[in-house]
């Protein structure tokens, strides 16, 4: 039975994406989405999505975003 080169390349391609959505990301990756998720500005919960973590883990990197200046906080009135 021959295959086709086609869904070769698909199966390929698939299974590569498959391969890196399992592997954890490190902490500067998670920096970095966060990082661009809140480039102009952006309330908790759309970095939280934008960067696709989780509440808690959320916290602890903008706190250290925080410390270390790359992050800057400010409250929005109206």
């Amino acid at each position: 039975m021959t295959e086709n080169k086609g869904s070769l390349k698909w199966r390929k391609r698939f299974f590569s994406y498959t391969e890196l959505r399992r592997k954890r990301r490190t902490g500067a990756v998670l920096l970095r989405d966060i990082l661009v998720a809140a480039e102009r500005g952006a309330k908790k919960t759309h970095i939280m999505f934008g960067s696709n973590m989780n509440p808690l883990v959320l916290k602890r990197y903008l706190e250290f975003g925080m410390q270390h200046g790359l992050l800057t906080h400010y409250n929005r009135e109206g």
